[in-house]
């Protein structure tokens, strides 16, 4: 009986082979990469969409309740608005306790209010000071100071509806905010309260 050897040939991968299948493993990774990353560009540009929108209202919201519930704008520069927010002792002239500046710092594009609490003394002033130049001396001081409303504030304008602030009624302001790669401009008006 003659014993018959059975070789069983087991086959491997060829080189062309081995190749062919990597290239192909290769180009679904990166395709699904290039997914990934749009999905995640996509979900990024809605995240800053919707913190765009917020800040919006929320600076919207301040700087039209500043000006809305102030008495009158007292001054105003390229960057600041000065305003007599009442006049609580009923004096006919503002005090230190009632003025608010409201400023862009353009350097660092945020929007800044200073208000006085606690002075050493509530000083008064006339109708014709330089409120401009009075409460830039103030900002900061411990008893004048500053609450930052926003960052990423790349322009902001504040328009009268007179040549003389103080004797506006109307105060149109400009806002343009930015995050992320957005940018957006909020344009708004509110009436003083006089």
């Amino acid at each position: 009986m003659r014993l018959q050897s059975l070789h069983v040939r087991c086959r491997g991968l060829t080189l062309p082979e081995l190749i062919l299948a990597l290239a192909s493993t290769a180009i679904i990774g990166a395709a699904i990469d290039s997914m990934l990353a749009a999905v995640s560009y996509g979900t990024s540009s809605e995240k800053d969409l919707r913190t765009l929108v917020v800040k919006h209202k929320v600076v919207d919201g301040r700087l039209s309740a500043a000006i809305r519930s102030s008495h009158m704008v007292l001054d105003q520069g390229a960057n600041f608005v000065v305003l007599w927010t009442s006049d609580l002792d009923g004096n006919g002239v503002p005090n230190l306790l009632e003025l608010r500046r409201i400023e862009h710092d353009t350097a660092n594009e945020e929007l800044w209010s200073y208000q006085a609490s606690s002075p050493p003394t509530d000083t008064q002033y006339q109708l014709t000071d330089n409120f401009g130049t009075i409460t830039a001396g103030l900002k900061g001081q411990t008893w004048f100071p500053g609450t930052l409303w926003a960052t990423n504030i790349t322009n902001w304008t504040v328009t009268l509806n007179h040549v003389d602030p103080q004797q506006a009624t109307l105060a149109s302001y400009r806002i343009t905010l930015s995050t992320g790669t957005m940018s957006d401009t909020t344009i708004n008006a509110a009436a003083l309260r006089n």
